[in-house]
């Protein structure tokens, strides 16, 4: 939602607030940074490793080669991506996915073993990239005042851009996007990926998701941890440049280990969830919501769009951090209400129905 109605690299440079200041964007604000911003791309990406390492089980099940099939559909993944992220939202994630599903042939044929040590080898280089990218950008101390003016031109284009200039605004976004947080998506999506193939890979993956597993005590336990990191680092990590090297390095990497630690409580929460009240509403509605995944991620993007681009509502610029995020809670609302009708009479979504049909072209 930031992403959608700022230019991105406004959210990344830590100036929002310089354009929607007081205490319910503030709030607003410390609330995504915290319990959401990098907490959910960690568990996308661990389903989208543990997908892959069972479909490469029920390959070689069935006798068939795993390679070829997998490269052709992550392939498509990567071409929805770019187009996706040109057209409709430059901060895509399917073009990463993809490009990390390329490599799941030469992956998983590794075993469990070497999968948890090549994760452990990305915790630390993604670390170490941490330290050298934020002594680097806190040795410029002119970066505030350079962000603030061109995020005063970006939203000024935006507001009065004809359709090839708002499609041209969009690519360069993109790849600013691609430069920018390849160091932050990637670490994350990297990681969870490759423990999501060791998971698959595991015998013991069915053991740790059952009722049995006190995943309880995990979700309490990494909600607590990630509660005093996470929050200790969004405090600090997003004030101006010229703060201080140590606090500001102490924020980045508090921000990034908390992402991580709070992303296993709530997969923990969720388990827990399931299991306890896999009939309730809300359960159910995920449920639903997440049999539409790739659906509702494109859909997102399509009303956002509508609301703040010139040729829909126009509200690009012009709408605090607080009110984006009341938005989004409304458009997620819509969404479950959404896909619990649609899939009462379909097997899958539309998304779904053509990824599949373009999948299994025979």
């Amino acid at each position: 939602m930031a992403g959608f109605k700022l230019p991105l690299f406004a959210f990344f440079y830590r100036s929002p607030e310089l354009y929607f200041p007081g205490e319910w964007n503030e709030l607003a604000k410390t609330a995504v940074l915290w319990l959401a911003a990098g907490k959910f791309m960690p568990i996308f990406s661990l389903l989208f490793g543990i997908g892959l390492a069972l479909q490469e089980k029920r390959a070689i099940a069935k006798g068939r080669a795993f390679g070829p099939f997998i490269s052709w559909r992550m392939g498509l993944l990567v071409a929805a991506g770019v187009m996706h992220g040109i057209l409709l939202w430059p901060g895509d994630i399917l073009a990463l996915y993809g490009l990390l599903g390329l490599l799941s042939p030469l992956l998983i044929k590794r075993r469990v073993l070497t999968l948890v040590r090549l994760a452990i080898a990305i915790c630390l280089i993604s670390i170490a990239l941490c330290v050298s990218l934020t002594v680097s950008y806190f040795s410029q101390p002119q970066v505030a005042n350079d962000v603030r003016s061109a995020v005063d031109q970006w939203v000024l284009a935006y507001q009065n851009a004809s359709l090839p200039y708002l499609v041209a605004l969009r690519i360069q976004e993109w790849k600013f996007v691609w430069v920018s947080t390849w160091f932050s998506d990637l670490s994350h999506a990297s990681l969870f990926f490759v423990l999501g193939l060791a998971l698959g890979k595991s015998t013991k993956l069915e053991a740790w998701l059952s009722p049995g597993f006190r995943v309880g005590r995990l979700f309490i336990f990494s909600i607590v941890l990630a509660a005093g990191v996470g929050l200790a680092a969004v405090k600090w990590a997003y004030g101006q440049p010229g703060e201080g090297l140590v606090p500001n390095l102490s924020a980045y990497l508090g921000g990034l280990i908390g992402s991580w630690i709070l992303s296993w409580g709530y997969i923990a929460g969720f388990a827990r969830l399931y299991h306890r009240y896999s009939g309730s509403w809300i359960v159910q509605g995920f449920a639903s919501v997440g049999r539409l995944s790739l659906t509702n991620y494109l859909l997102q993007s399509v009303i956002a769009n509508l609301l703040f681009i010139p040729f829909g509502f126009g509200l690009y610029g012009r709408v605090p951090f607080s009110e984006g995020l009341a938005l989004s809670v409304v458009i997620f609302l819509l969404q479950m209400i959404f896909s619990r009708w649609w899939l009462a009479s379909h097997q899958s979504g539309p998304a779904e129905y053509l990824w599949r049909m373009l999948s299994y072209p025979r």
